[in-house]
């Protein structure tokens, strides 16, 4: 493990950290990116005061999205920093690449982001909008202007439990579905105690009314105080929450929550939707999770016995039991000599291995930690000799934050750095490994892949979807996606979508009178597959599209008949 250590040069409110990197033909996969910022690190200061990157996010062009807070007229503000490839400010972003904006009066915080396929840029946290804390959305368009379709006219909205202003609530992670709704995780006070909160909004940011009561829920975990630090939408819809729960005094323990797309807990996890781990008297902590795609669960974050952290990591299979082929009995504990650490977010990687980023503290200062782990839960020993990754400011402290991983395999990680008497946003990215070049799904184009043909079916003849996909060896699932073709709704920037199989249909928001999201549905069976109807379609013209993903994550996006995962027929 090596301890790599930058030196300060101001540049006006961009400042570089240049790192000390053994030059070689070959760069490992620890050593920092020199097309990035100058040596691979940079720092940004938004404003005078102090400023924290919480979140980051890629764009599909190869920008960085950093969000977090910004001290602006004695109270913290949401900031937002948009960064080019190369880590210079995105000019084209709010005019000189960075903004900063509130929904309420004294305080408001970003902790999460996400890129829409549109480019429009939502953030999430906390905001004092209301009499105490509620949790806070906003949507940026491409160009950083606030987005007038969104909220209520002003692109920004908030959201509470109870009756306004009867409690906080506080959101802490964000994730976004396949059909553009938007879920936030975080907590809530509920009569007294603290607890797991999820609310989910349109794509409009309107509650969605069909999720929970209303669109939120909460729930009781622990005996007192739980909080959500992190949230994933799986592919089939179901929601995973996780962070910590109070163990009645004794600590806090691991936990994680699985909701079925209405918000109700799922019982086919652990039996009743809710998973807690106590791995000792120490306190556990759940800052982040991914899912890989055979459906178990990596939960990453830390352990504190007594008063020395160190990294925890668990995996938990589908049905939320503790993987025993992962490390010891599921869990994998690292400790990095000669100080603390702890993992604040995770990342996979396409060639099954995996990543975390967090902090790392000696005694006197705190430094960005990363490790890379093989499926199994070793240490890679391929990434900086012993798998971790110390990196930091001489006499700063610095924090990791969050991680992002590009399809090129480069590993991002923000947080902030301590300059002077403030703290400032800090990106630095490093070499990563070349990611597996994906074996493309195969739907084969015959005839008896897809039913119907192209043409007309009547509808008593429709009973079924059905074909095969390949390579048959490596197929992870299978999902049909049925939009029924109606040009009215076009006109009216409607979408209708198959919802289950009693041929009800869903409507979602189009753009530009397109369909730009899919709603998939589930189908049954693997390399050979089907999805059936349990009542006839109405008369009409359809689309079917089908979506391949295979084990090592690549999935087949491609809706052509020529790929045979695509038909357009005509029910009579």
């Amino acid at each position: 493990m090596a301890r790599v250590f930058g030196f300060l040069k101001p540049l006006v409110c961009l400042v570089y950290l240049a790192a000390v990197i053994p030059q070689s033909a070959a760069a490992a996969s620890s050593d920092f990116d020199p097309t990035f910022g100058a040596g691979g690190k940079l720092t940004h200061s938004v404003v005078p005061g102090d400023d924290t990157a919480f979140a980051a996010a890629l764009q599909s062009d190869g920008k960085l999205i950093l969000a977090g807070r910004a001290y602006v007229s004695s109270r913290y503000q949401s900031s937002v920093a948009r960064l080019n490839s190369d880590g210079t400010l995105d000019s084209t972003f709010a005019g000189d690449g960075d903004l900063w904006t509130s929904i309420g009066s004294t305080r408001d915080v970003s902790y999460a982001a996400y890129v829409q396929p549109d480019g429009k840029i939502l953030v999430a946290g906390i905001t004092d909008a209301g009499p105490k804390d509620d949790m806070g959305l906003i949507r940026f368009n491409a160009d950083g202007t606030l987005d007038s379709t969104f909220g209520s006219g002003t692109g920004k909205a908030y959201y509470w439990f109870g009756s306004p202003g009867s409690s906080n609530a506080h959101a802490y992670a964000m994730a976004v579905q396949s059909d553009g709704k938007i879920v936030i995780a975080g907590d809530t006070e509920t009569g007294g105690t603290q607890d797991f909160a999820v609310i989910r909004a349109n794509g409009g940011g309107g509650l969605d009314s069909t999720f929970g009561s209303g669109g939120r829920v909460y729930t009781p975990i622990g005996s007192s105080n739980d909080t959500a630090n992190a949230v994933i939408v799986q592919p089939d819809g179901k929601i995973v929450v996780a962070g910590q729960a109070d163990n009645g005094g004794a600590g806090f323990d691991f936990a994680i929550a699985r909701y079925n797309s209405d918000g109700t807990l799922d019982a086919s996890f652990d039996g009743d939707g809710i998973v807690t781990a106590d791995f000792g008297t120490d306190d556990q902590y759940i800052n982040s999770i991914a899912v890989r795609p055979d459906g178990s669960i990596l939960a990453a974050g830390y352990s504190q016995p007594g008063s020395v952290e160190h990294v925890v990591i668990v995996r938990y299979t589908a049905t939320g039991a503790l993987d025993t082929t992962f490390g010891v009995g599921g869990v994998v504990n690292t400790f990095a000599p000669g100080g603390e650490s702890r993992a604040n977010e995770i990342a996979l990687q396409n060639n099954d291995k995996f990543v975390v980023a967090g902090t790392f503290y000696d005694g006197t200062y705190t430094d960005h930690f990363v490790a890379q782990y093989l499926a199994s839960g070793a240490l890679d020993t391929s990434f900086d000799g012993d798998g971790m990754l110390i990196t930091g400011a001489v006499g700063a402290d610095e924090h990791g934050e969050a991680l992002a991983i590009g399809p090129d395999g480069k590993i991002v990680v923000v947080g902030d750095t301590y300059i002077g008497s403030n703290y400032d946003m800090t990106a630095m990215r490093l070499v990563g490994e070349p990611q597996l070049v994906p074996v493309p799904p195969m739907l084969k184009p015959t005839s008896s892949i897809v039913r119907p043909k192209l043409g007309k079916t009547r509808a008593k003849r429709l009973k079924a979807f059905a074909g095969t996909a390949g390579p048959t060896d490596e197929v992870a699932k299978v999902e049909v996606a049925l939009r029924r073709v109606d040009r009215r709704a076009l006109r009216k920037k409607r979408c209708l979508w198959l919802r289950n199989s009693k041929a009800k249909f869903v409507r979602t928001r189009a753009t530009g009178k397109r369909c730009s999201v899919l709603h998939f549905l589930p189908a049954s069976g693997g390399a050979t597959w089907s999805y059936k109807l349990r009542r006839e379609l109405p008369k009409g013209r359809y689309e079917l599209s089908v979506r391949v993903t295979l084990t090592n994550g690549s999935t087949q996006t491609a809706f052509e008949a020529a790929n045979g995962n695509y038909r357009l027929f005509t029910v009579t």
